[in-house]
């Protein structure tokens, strides 16, 4: 059957293109996605160091899912409107609606979590993505459909729009797709306002847009009013005035929109502006490397991605529809500036920080460039089918596109990159076939059929090659099916602890398992989320811990006094991986199994403890980083005008023990004057005698790492190593990691980020808790993971001995909170103390909670850097803890008001719409 032919009505028409769409949808999803099904794969990220897919997306899913379900009962079977919104199981205690927004909670598609068991979690997931990006190809669609443009051009920009790089490469990030789905209707929106028609859609689309989520809606704002200035430029018969109406209208109904969403939204901002990632700094070079430009380059139509999340692969065809609006002429304005604004944000990286919110340069932005180009397509296929009618044209795009077959023919040749070769193969076989098609008149008559085809094998053969384990075998990166049932719901490891959040537990020489508590009802120490509380980092880095993402907590590397301040009770490692238990833990058999050892903390601190005395903060900043973790075992750390009761004496001790470092690979290993010259793989070992009562730290300072370069040509000659072979770095290192092992088992790791890294994080000291040692000779084992320059001569190894710990915990657990019972919203106690105390919750500070004592609400105050406490005065107390999202009461009202606002806006507008437009257009 022919499509779109002249017979058929419009309505005809408009029906051939969603079912043809449907149709070439699923086949290339199929040929897409093939590697997955072959390989057994889910749609879930996790390779090497990035475990963002089931640490946090499914993870999150889940959550949510079991979240709905419970609110759904709690509305419908308790009649009650009790709504949780804070949970010990999420981070070390966090806000519900505004840390889950960033992968579910107002996410319209997340919705479906709530409609199927924990089971299923993973298969609804799964399923979401195609779906997302079908909803996309929907809404490209209809966009165009408004514009009135060639159906069949429609068809062929919505492949191109909807398997593209960027909706290929962004299932690992599955709710970015969304944005895919939205921008053509903001755009769509925004047309409809010009056009004097109903503003309501637009106001809800923006509205739906930042429920989704808030990281994209910053982009989304600023490229629509890009998108708005160029329409209005190329818009015709619109009068000064009612273009400042329009724009007007614009803003008032994408502000109504913002306040339909604040129920969201504005709990959302605050939890952002209250964690350490608001104020990251990121080094931005001034222009990115050759082999960036080289990618970009090649990445217009193959496969190829380009570095800093440049993610084009549009295919052969917007090659060639580029060249056409090149040699047009006159012709083609708005989308000549669109292109050469495209490409202004391509060459340089401000452009990429910038649309990152000023952060580390990312180029998530691409998504406009995927609906550019997709339009573009939809809007001049008239044009490819009278190309040869106009014949400089026609020359003009037969030469642009052959220079681009040409200069791909050249990295062809010089490239060992198997996936580059292939991606560019890809492309230079597709758009000679297209060349075929529109210069060869026999074949003509059949053009749109025969490109209809190739856009189709290209698109879908980018997205295989891309995948497939032969070739750019990122399908590699995705974990295999039915591991989020056997990591997340059937892990062995927890079930072996008791499922409440009155304690926390560690990982002891584990691998990464971040927020795997979200769906046990338990807590624990390792979390990994998008927007964290930037006081728990901040505080940790008080302490000397190494993390160098501010939105990431590992393992608490078994020091034994943070561990208590935290309310850690148990640690699990891996069968005989522990020959020294932290000080303090000792082994549970009957916790224990065949895989996990299990040792429990004997002097384990609840959910609240008391302090007699407290240490202010100008104070508490002037102990060495390694004896502060002493102090908070004497007395809680508050701000300087918050301490109400005595500051005591604090009693510190640590000891530097003599170390004999030793070369073990004199082959690859060259010391000199402080730097250590790394030529493959090295390893350094610390001796050292550990004490009989010993805690033991590595500490590095002004420690620094960099690539070899051409300018360190001379070193060799210097060092008088000639005679080892040095190849120097093609570009610069941007990270290293430096790997610590301990005779006691114990694994560490210092991650070294470079200046040059996006993500760089300016630090010189670092310490690394390793610790118990046997009494006697012991080591610490260094390996160099990158050849480089290392700058390490001030290594140390120090002891901070348990001198009084056991009195000191012992005190502080004396008088603790007792009878705890957490339900939803609110904690609840009793507690009898001797004298005023200050009573520490091991619960994140947050200016959502409430503290009652004998049903008074009284002051709380921020302790121990990150947690919550207040005063209490000599007897027995009940305490009771009351959470109330930040933002959300005000935030409720703002979305109720705005509401109002827009029904009242829309009937003052059918009112006199036609009044005003007169005036506005004489």
């Amino acid at each position: 059957m022919k499509l779109f032919t002249p017979a058929i009505s419009e309505k005809g028409k408009r029906k051939q293109l969603f079912a043809a769409y449907t149709f070439l949808f699923i086949v290339i999803a199929l040929v897409v996605y093939m590697a997955f099904y072959l390989g057994g794969r889910s749609f879930i990220w996790s390779t090497g160091g990035n475990t963002d897919g089931i640490d946090q997306h499914v993870n999150a899913f889940t959550y949510y899912g079991r979240y709905l379900r419970h609110l759904f009962y709690t509305i419908f079977v308790d009649h009650s409107l009790n709504l949780k919104t804070f949970d010990l199981s999420i981070g070390y205690g966090q806000d519900i609606i505004s840390t889950i927004h960033y992968y579910a909670v107002g996410d319209i598609f997340a919705l479906v979590s709530g409609l199927v068991p924990t089971r299923y979690a993973e298969i609804a997931f799964n399923a979401l993505v195609p779906v997302r990006l079908y909803c996309a190809g929907i809404a490209f669609i209809v966009y165009n459909l408004y514009h009135n443009r060639s159906k069949k051009g429609i068809l062929l920009g919505t492949m191109v729009y909807c398997f593209s790089g960027f909706s290929i490469y962004c299932i690992k990030h599955p709710y970015f797709l969304n944005t895919l789905v939205y921008f053509p209707l903001y755009c769509l929106g925004v047309d409809r306002i010009l056009d004097r028609k109903s503003p309501w859609f637009f106001c809800v689309v923006v509205a739906l847009s930042l429920l989704s989520n808030f990281y994209f809606f910053y982009m989304l704002v600023i490229f629509t009013i890009l998108y708005a200035i160029v329409s209005i430029l190329g818009h015709e018969n619109l009068t000064v005035k009612y273009v400042f109406y329009s724009v007007a209208k614009c803003v008032w109904y994408a502000l109504i929109g913002v306040g339909i969403s604040c129920i969201i939204f504005l709990p959302v901002v605050y939890l952002f502006f209250s964690s350490a990632r608001a104020a990251e700094k990121s080094f931005v070079p001034l222009v990115y490397t050759w082999n960036y430009y080289r990618d970009l380059f090649l990445s217009f139509g193959s496969s190829y991605l380009a570095p800093d999340w440049v993610r084009l692969s549009f295919s052969a065809i917007a090659i060639i529809v580029i060249n056409v609006i090149v040699v047009s002429g006159k012709k083609y304005i708005r989308e000549k500036v669109t292109l050469i604004l495209m490409l202004l944000f391509l060459l340089f990286p401000f452009f990429g920080s910038f649309f990152n919110g000023l952060s580390y340069v990312a180029n998530r932005w691409t998504f406009v460039c995927a609906l550019a180009i997709g339009t573009m397509l939809a809007k001049i296929y008239p044009d490819l089918e009278n190309l040869l009618e106009d014949k400089k044209r026609a020359i003009g795009v037969f030469i642009l596109s052959s220079c681009y077959v040409l200069f791909s023919f050249m990295f062809v040749f010089f490239t060992k990159d198997a996936s580059m070769l292939w991606a560019i193969i890809i492309t230079i076989v597709c758009m000679c076939s297209l060349l075929i098609v529109l210069y060869v008149k026999p074949i003509k008559k059949d053009m749109f059929p025969l490109m209809t085809l190739i856009v189709a094998v290209n698109v879908a053969l980018n997205g295989a090659f891309f995948y497939n384990k032969n070739f750019g075998g990122y399908s590699k990166e995705y974990l295999k099916y039915g591991h989020v049932k056997k990591d997340l719901i059937l892990n062995e490891n927890f079930k072996l602890l008791p499922h409440n959040q009155n304690y926390r537990f560690d990982y002891v020489n584990f691998t990464k398992k971040y927020n795997r508590t979200m769906n046990t009802n338990q807590s624990s120490i390792m979390t990994y989320l998008s927007l964290l509380p930037g006081d728990s980092y901040l505080f940790l880095e008080s302490l000397g811990y190494t993390n160098n993402v501010t939105h990431r907590i590992n393992f608490l590397e078994g020091r034994s006094a943070v561990a208590n301040l935290f309310g850690v009770k148990y640690l699990i490692g891996k069968k005989n991986s522990v020959t020294t238990p932290p000080y303090g833990y000792e082994y549970s058999d009957k916790l224990s199994s065949k895989k996990y050892d299990v040792y429990v903390n004997k002097y384990a601190l609840p959910l609240g403890f008391t302090y007699s005395s407290v240490i202010k903060k100008s104070d508490y900043e002037k102990i060495n980083v390694l004896t502060r973790s002493q102090a908070l075992l004497q007395s809680a750390l508050v701000d300087d005008k918050d301490a109400k009761i005595k500051s005591e004496h604090i009693d510190l001790s640590s000891q530097e023990l003599p170390v004999r470092i030793e070369n073990l690979t004199p082959n690859t290993l060259t010391y000199y004057d402080g730097t250590y010259i790394s030529t493959g793989k090295s390893k350094i070992k610390l001796i050292f005698d550990a004490p009989e009562d010993n805690d033991i730290y590595f500490t590095v300072e002004d420690f620094s790492m960099k690539s070899f370069t051409k300018e360190d040509e001379g070193l060799p000659k210097v060092l008088g190593i000639e005679d080892k072979k040095i190849s120097y770095h093609k570009k610069r290192i941007k990270s290293s990691t430096l790997r610590l092992h301990g005779s006691n088992k114990a694994k560490r790791y210092i991650s070294y980020r470079t200046k040059y890294n996006s993500r760089y994080i300016k630090r010189k000291f670092y310490t690394v808790g390793m610790s118990s040692f046997k009494t006697g000779k012991q080591s610490i084992t260094l390996t160099l993971d990158k050849k480089g320059i290392y700058k390490l001569d001030q290594m140390k190894v120090y002891n901070v001995p348990h001198v009084h710990t056991k009195e000191r915990l012992e005190a502080l657990g004396k008088e603790t909170l007792q009878n705890i019972s957490i339900d939803n919203n609110i904690i609840k106690g009793d507690i009898t103390v001797s004298d005023k105390k200050l009573l520490n919750m091991t619960v994140p500070y947050s200016s959502g909670w409430s503290i009652y004592v004998d049903g008074k609400k009284v002051p709380s105050y921020k302790t121990n850097g990150m947690f919550i406490g207040t005063y209490l005065e000599k007897g027995h107390h009940n305490i009771e803890l009351r959470y109330t999202t930040p933002g959300f009461k005000l935030g409720a009202v703002i979305s109720i008001v705005s509401v109002v606002l827009l029904g009242i806006s829309l009937f003052i507008r059918r009112k006199f719409r036609h009044h005003i437009t007169a005036k506005l257009l004489s």
